[in-house]
């Protein structure tokens, strides 16, 4: 079983493959492009028979591919912390020549350096190394670039904790106060800690906390950002991809990837028991209860979905046109979980119980479709447009 590194490292060479053409094709034909991989690991991972090729290799094949499919400029900026990659990494590439960079060093410190490279070029950037990457800092730059930027980041829900942990400790309280300050970009996370119930609700609240720093940055271009929990094989939360972007459609794009990823697994009975058994193997019992069926688990999560539809019919019972509401489920925590399938069912549910109403003519699904979401089931329908 791939260790956790190389697991994620495989399923972050998958997310830039599948989503690197979508975001080229936003773009101007002349508009140069950059992939930025800010924490590359390993050209590879095993040895002999099941030596694999890590993702930094992944995405700068894929570039280089997509460069000759596209007939546009694509490159790649990969900036690795550990200088015993850069030989393998440079050997492993050197046939795509100027198409690579690769650079020993820390994002932080090589920050300028970057912003001077990307030039005028677009650039998809990802960070995702153990460290976390305060929004007063590199997020604030790659923010107020001029040409589109979209970043997916890391937020380690351990490591807040940890610096929250860390204000008992009087010698290290300013310091970490001042880590906090930087990270969310602001002051504003005490009043979320001051007011949360429990670790658990404080911890969600301060990740909804720096998702929406990046969207309010002075000067910054973010328009739409969401958190995507990403899990170990065994279901344990590994940590939030964040992903920000000056374009609303880039949301349910990548939504689409992620889910293919990372959301599809909830409803795949194999990862279900690896998660009820920690990533052991199982010993069965004929006395064992048996696993839920892909069906079962997929009814639980329409449940789910109906849950969050249910809340948003009483806290905005408003019109809603369907593209809205499936973007409103993206950003309230559905991110790279969430397919159409999924919200016409929850939409068919509360249908049935009253306290939705189509509003358009027909019976097809799509973006302009208007939906009416009834507090009350007793309210009177509007006529249908």
């Amino acid at each position: 079983m791939p260790d956790r590194q190389q697991a994620w490292s495989e399923r972050k060479a998958q997310i830039m493959a599948a989503y690197a053409a979508q975001f080229c094709a936003t773009l101007s034909a002349g508009t140069a492009v950059w992939l930025v991989d800010g924490h590359a690991g390993p050209a590879s991972y095993g040895a002999g028979r099941w030596q694999v090729p890590g993702a930094p290799i992944q995405i700068a094949e894929h570039a280089a591919q997509l460069a000759q499919n596209l007939g546009r400029a694509i490159r790649c900026l990969l900036i690795t912390p550990d200088p015993a990659h850069v030989a393998a990494l440079q050997s492993a590439l050197a046939s795509l020549g100027e198409q690579v960079l690769i650079w020993p060093g820390e994002w932080a410190a090589l920050l300028p350096d970057t912003l001077r490279q990307l030039g005028a070029g677009a650039a998809l950037v990802v960070l995702d190394g153990a460290m976390l990457y305060p929004v007063s800092g590199s997020l604030e730059h790659l923010a107020r670039r001029l040409a589109k930027t979209e970043v997916l980041v890391r937020y380690q829900r351990q490591s807040v904790a940890a610096l929250l942990a860390a204000r008992e400790d009087e010698a290290a309280r300013r310091p970490s106060e001042a880590a906090l300050d930087a990270l969310f970009g602001a002051r504003s996370w005490r009043t979320v800690v001051a007011g949360a119930s429990d670790e658990a609700e404080r911890d969600l609240q301060l990740r909804d906390l720096y998702v929406l720093r990046l969207l309010e940055l002075r000067g910054g271009r973010f328009k739409w950002a969401a958190a995507c929990p990403i899990h170990t094989s065994w279901g344990e939360l590994e940590y939030d991809l964040v992903f920000a972007t000056p374009d609303r459609a880039a949301g349910t794009a990548l939504n689409a990837v992620l889910y293919q990823v990372e959301g599809r697994r909830a409803e795949d009975p194999d990862a279900y028991l690896r998660q009820q058994t920690a990533g052991r193997p199982r010993q069965t019992s004929l006395f064992d209860a048996a696993p839920p069926s892909a069906r079962a688990l997929r009814e639980a999560k329409i449940a789910a979905i109906v849950e969050s539809l249910s809340v948003i019919a009483t806290t905005q019972p408003r019109l809603w046109s369907y593209a809205d509401l499936f973007d409103q489920l993206l950003r309230g925590g559905w991110f790279g979980h969430l397919t159409n399938e999924h919200l016409q069912a929850g939409c068919q549910v509360l249908q049935a119980a009253g306290r939705l109403q189509r509003v358009s003519q027909g019976h097809s699904w799509d973006a302009a479709t208007l939906i009416r979401l009834r507090g009350d089931p007793a309210e009177p329908e509007i006529s249908k447009a």
